[in-house]
């Protein structure tokens, strides 16, 4: 059980980037070498999600937890969690001050109680918040686009240009950036 649970349910989950039930399934430790504070352990779960109020809506996700094991959390594979997780960039993670606890606590089973019916429909895959190179592509032709219309309008007023003229500016812009 984390320490010092201080927000209500209603508070926990509009607070919270993720809320899901579900069974830690595996533990790895992280090492990352840090610039000035040396080397710096952390771990991270992996979550069979068995069911889902916000945001999960894969069979497995991947969390960082905030500690193995401390005076605060004991986290334990084969264990099924209330998970109320936070967004740090492209990754979630639990900190020491969530309503996170195994599901047969006396939190746990009061909050499940508050949630009421669950929100998600979960199916199976990989939960990431990492947009796939599709995002990114998708973006640079939105850009491209606004150049060429933008490179098209200003020629025009500047040169009284038909399409042809414009179509020759677009293909060496074209050449000229790949």
């Amino acid at each position: 059980m984390l320490c010092s649970i201080e927000s209500s349910t209603e508070v926990a989950y509009a607070e919270s980037s993720a809320v899901f039930l579900g069974e830690l399934v595996e533990i790895k430790p992280v090492i990352i070498d840090t610039t000035h504070h040396g080397k710096k352990e952390y771990f991270t779960g992996k979550f069979r999600v068995v069911s889902s109020w916000k945001s999960i809506d894969k069979e497995w996700v991947s969390v960082d937890l905030p500690g193995k094991r401390s005076d605060c959390v004991e986290f334990a594979e084969g264990t099924n969690y209330l998970v109320f997780a936070n967004r740090s960039g492209d990754d979630l993670y639990i900190a020491t001050d969530s309503r996170t606890s195994p599901s047969n606590t006396e939190i746990a089973v009061n909050d499940l109680g508050q949630l009421g019916e669950t929100k998600l429909i979960v199916t199976s895959g990989e939960f990431t918040l990492r947009k796939g190179p599709a995002g990114d592509i998708a973006i640079a032709i939105l850009i491209f686009a606004v150049l060429c219309c933008g490179l098209y309008f200003w020629l025009r007023k500047r040169m009284a240009m038909d399409l042809s003229k414009f179509t020759i500016a677009v293909s060496f812009l074209i050449i000229f950036v790949s």
